[in-house]
């Protein structure tokens, strides 16, 4: 890797790790919102709702961080969600979903539905069009129903080596069921916290 691209890439390493604890602040650095030729030209950001979603989670962030600091237990962020169709809830969870394995080395996202037909034709192709968008995009190799860390990554980037092989999403075909060889038991994620935002 050249120095100038070596240098540029530690600097988007920074930039990105710095918002760990900042779910809007990685939306708004990360997808190229109001860039001509993009299909985020015409747009400013997220919806007002997702705003709000995101800002809440930044704050449910700090109050844990608070809380732990005072010899608490920190507390789990819960969601719920229901509208009809075309509002954007799938468009929030790849930037949350992409946000999270993109801050926090070695974390893992899983993902069900209730179908695995609607995790392949809408949930991945929700998260393939986000990735793409991302301007870490080249961090990660998209699959069928999964997103890596890129292999190449692993083996050129110094400061990127902290992603074990094992990071990324993977998603879930049908409600309930989980992948093999993942979640706390597994032993494969040693950084993860079980997915509570607790950072």
């Amino acid at each position: 890797m050249p120095k100038q691209a070596s240098r540029q890439e530690q600097q988007l390493i920074t930039d990105v790790f710095s918002y760990a604890c900042d779910p809007l602040g990685y939306v708004m650095y990360a997808f190229p919102w109001g860039k001509s030729g993009t299909p985020l030209a015409g747009v400013s950001g997220p919806r007002e709702w997702q705003l709000e979603i995101l800002e809440a989670i930044r704050v449910h962030i700090i109050e844990n961080k608070n809380r732990m600091g005072g010899g608490g237990r920190p507390e789990v962020f819960q969601l719920c969600r229901a509208s009809g169709r075309g509002i954007g809830k799938s468009a929030l969870f790849a930037m949350l979903s992409l946000w999270f394995i993109s801050c926090h080395p070695g974390a893992t996202v899983i993902i069900s539905a209730n179908t695995e037909d609607q995790l392949k034709s809408r949930t991945m192709a929700e998260l393939g069009k986000w990735l793409t968008l991302s301007i870490n995009n080249h961090w990660f190799e998209k699959q069928k129903m999964k997103i890596e860390p890129a292999c190449r990554l692993l083996r050129n980037c110094g400061q990127l080596c902290c992603y074990p092989p094992v990071s990324g999403l993977t998603l879930a075909g049908g409600l309930g069921k989980r992948p093999t060889g993942t979640g706390p038991s597994s032993g494969h994620c040693p950084h993860r916290d079980n997915g509570s935002f607790l950072r």
